[in-house]
């Protein structure tokens, strides 16, 4: 990770053990199976890449777990600011990316995230990367865990 996607001690909110351990108890809560055993060394960065993603949301603040493990996103960049509860997803959320077109991935993750979260897929759309890249993390990981 390059040091200005890493958070900085003043803009920390909480300790690293803290958004680690917070991490964990999400993993754990939703059942995660992350696992590298066996994992293509691409794939792992890729696992990697979106934990450090959630954690350094979490050192933010932005990303907050619940005492359930569920996560909530605050949008820092993007014009809507309303907090994003992110559940375990359904059957049904993820079968929204079969309603769209083939080779339309990013789309069918929007879809999905849309379902799973009770937002319109626009949301998404209009989101700023830097606050959207948090969200697909956490997607990522539920369609590889």
């Amino acid at each position: 990770m390059d040091k200005k996607s890493e958070p900085t001690k003043s803009k920390t909110k909480i300790a690293k053990e803290v958004a680690e351990a917070d991490f964990d108890r999400f993993v754990a809560a939703m059942r995660l199976n992350l696992s590298t055993e066996g994992m293509e060394p691409e794939d792992r960065t890729q696992l990697e890449q979106q934990k450090r993603r959630i954690i350094d949301a979490a050192l933010d603040g932005s990303l907050v777990m619940s005492e359930k493990g569920v996560p909530t996103f605050t949008p820092q960049d993007s014009e809507d600011r309303e907090p994003i509860a992110f559940p375990q997803p359904k059957g049904a959320d993820f079968m929204q990316a079969d309603m769209i077109r083939k080779n339309h991935d990013i789309e069918k993750t929007y879809a999905m995230m849309a379902a799973t979260t009770h937002q319109k897929v626009a949301r998404y759309a209009e989101m700023e990367w830097s606050d959207l890249r948090v969200l697909q993390a956490i997607a990522n990981l539920y369609m590889g865990g």
